[in-house]
């Protein structure tokens, strides 16, 4: 009988494959962290804070926007990618259009990070 039948890879534990936090630091300033591991890519990580060009702004539902930029680092390639984002504080998402990626601090389980799922 092999293992597969035995229910062997249901029985396992998943590894987790990214995360992402929001941090306040001790200058006062906000901090994004996150990053992805994927066998194509390998690991990206991405930090962010605000600083003094930094601009908050609200939307017309409530939500409260800052902008960021992001520094995004591949590991594998030792790339480094800067783009500037709204993060929406309320959500705790920041969308990464250059990557075609979503940060998601607010996620169960440690945040998410990773490509915009479409429907």
């Amino acid at each position: 009988m092999s293992r597969y039948q035995n229910n062997y890879r249901q029985d396992r534990n998943q590894k987790k494959h990214s995360g992402a936090k929001e941090k306040q630091c001790k200058n006062g300033a906000l901090g994004i962290f996150a990053w992805n591991y994927s066998r194509n890519r390998g690991l990206i990580s991405v930090k962010g804070f605000t600083n003094s060009k930094s601009t908050e702004s609200e939307s017309e539902r409530g939500n409260k926007f800052v902008t960021i930029m992001l520094e995004c680092f591949y590991k594998n390639s030792g790339n480094r990618v800067l783009e500037l984002v709204n993060y929406n504080k309320t959500t705790g998402k920041a969308y990464l259009e250059k990557l075609g990626m979503v940060i998601s601090t607010k996620a169960p389980n440690g945040g998410y990070f990773g490509q915009i799922k479409s429907m």
